[in-house]
């Protein structure tokens, strides 16, 4: 309706929209209106079972919602098949198939259309997972490299060497009207995180994304808000000696205290970077608070006051005595 502050429930302007007919959607009389949720939910399909093949040199499916990141693909390559001709390739993306102990990733995938089977290619199975890969007759086995440890085991169907299907697998059920979220809308909703922890995210639960998480899509406000102050520039003051250099001001506190000191002279020394604070209920009190502490420091590190910098504030033209 347009108008903030209120729930569906007190929504002045539902009975507008309400049917002649009962649908059994809206509240009636009858029946109060109570929250729901649909969850759309699809069964696993044996038709997009993915097959090993060690001929292929990409990982390569025909439909794009098997990746859970993709970006349209702008080069001019094909993929040659057996009898010479090219197939075009529409997208690239990336996604990840669960193992016993850590998801192995599937890189540069390539969304052919014309492909009859998703291929998964043992080359690039293995060198982006650090895994090796053992066929048998009847089955597969997929290990770890450095440890050996088996990761997953697989079975031959209709004469070839088919991925297990995980029925334990994390999936993302997503039921909208719109298209998919950008992985900027994905970086907004979950809080902000990096782009290696939100590529891990969108990556393990398949959410359905429509772009690529790339650095420059991320938002401004992570960049504003880790940035960092620029370095003071080298200063062209050299002291030698304490008191050569003494730095001043005053500064005015928003909030008088106990003792209704309202001012605060602060003087620093260049050399030493020792600082002297003294509170002020009047700013009329810099002249004789500067000679007590000119008497003080120059007694105490036996020199004299050289060069007393300030902002020329008015406090500090009784000051040019000294």
């Amino acid at each position: 309706c347009g108008v903030f502050g209120h729930s569906a429930k007190r929504c002045p302007q539902l009975p507008q929209h309400r049917p002649t007919s009962s649908s059994g959607l809206l509240p009636t009389p009858n029946r109060p209106w109570q929250p729901r949720a649909n969850v759309a939910v699809a069964s696993p399909n044996p038709t997009n079972a993915w097959l090993m093949d060690s001929g292929a040199t990409h990982h390569m499916t025909s439909d794009l919602h098997h990746l859970s990141t993709n970006q349209p693909y702008t080069g001019n390559d094909a993929v040659l098949i057996g009898d010479g001709s090219g197939l075009s390739i529409t997208h690239t993306g990336s996604l990840s198939l669960p193992s016993h102990s850590r998801p192995l990733s599937l890189k540069s995938v390539l969304c052919v259309p014309n492909i009859k089977k998703n291929l998964i290619s043992v080359y690039r199975l293995c060198n982006a997972n650090q895994v090796s890969v053992e066929f048998f007759p009847a089955n597969f086995q997929v290990k770890d490299l450095s440890s050996g440890t088996p990761l997953i085991q697989g079975h031959t169907k209709d004469e070839l060497y088919e991925w297990p299907a995980s029925p334990s697998t994390l999936r993302s059920f997503f039921a909208s009207t719109t298209q998919k979220l950008s992985s900027t809308d994905w970086h907004n909703r979950l809080g902000h995180p990096s782009l290696t922890i939100l590529q891990n995210i969108i990556s393990t639960f398949s959410l359905p994304c429509k772009q690529s998480v790339t650095q420059t899509s991320l938002c401004s406000d992570c960049a504003i808000n880790k940035s960092h102050k620029l370095p003071f520039s080298q200063t062209s003051i050299v002291s030698s000696r304490p008191l050569e250099y003494i730095f001043t001001d005053v500064w005015s506190s928003p909030v008088v205290s106990i003792d209704n000191y309202k001012y605060y002279l602060v003087l620093v020394d260049h050399y030493t970077r020792y600082t002297w604070l003294y509170p002020l209920k009047l700013k009329s009190q810099v002249r004789e608070t500067f000679t007590a502490f000119k008497e003080l420091v120059e007694n105490r590190f036996n020199h004299r006051i050289g060069t007393l910098y300030s902002n020329n504030g008015g406090e500090f033209v009784a000051l040019l005595p000294y």
